[in-house]
């Protein structure tokens, strides 16, 4: 199963590393899983389709009565300053046939080995 999951991640990260939005696209996963690790850290519950509906449907009292110095302090860890570090790391596009070809046989040999799993 965790040969799955990482084959899973590796092709739906394939598709969204473009070259010009890589990085928002990975900001807002790590601003995104750095609120949802502290939420599921600290308070104990699990989140799912509920949940963030509720997230979505609550006003702006009932939000901020959930902020607090922990809670910006580890957004600003987990989150804030890993999406400064891929703001400054450059990216720079890197398009060949062998690389290609590369991710190509990769996922052709997790999907058919995953295949004859099932």
């Amino acid at each position: 199963m965790p040969i799955f999951i990482f084959f899973i991640t590796y092709i739906l990260f394939s598709l969204i590393s473009w070259p010009y939005i890589t990085k928002p696209i990975f900001i807002v996963l790590l601003l995104t899983s750095s609120i949802v690790s502290y939420v599921i850290y600290n308070y104990g519950i699990s989140v799912d389709y509920g949940m963030i509906q509720n997230a979505f449907e609550t006003d702006t009292g009932e939000a901020t009565s959930y902020i607090s110095f922990y809670s910006v302090f580890w957004v600003v860890i987990t989150g804030i300053i890993p999406s400064l570090m891929i703001v400054i790391v450059k990216i720079s596009p890197e398009i060949s046939v062998k690389k290609i070809s590369f991710h190509l046989s990769i996922c052709l040999y997790h999907f058919i080995y995953h295949l004859f799993l099932l």
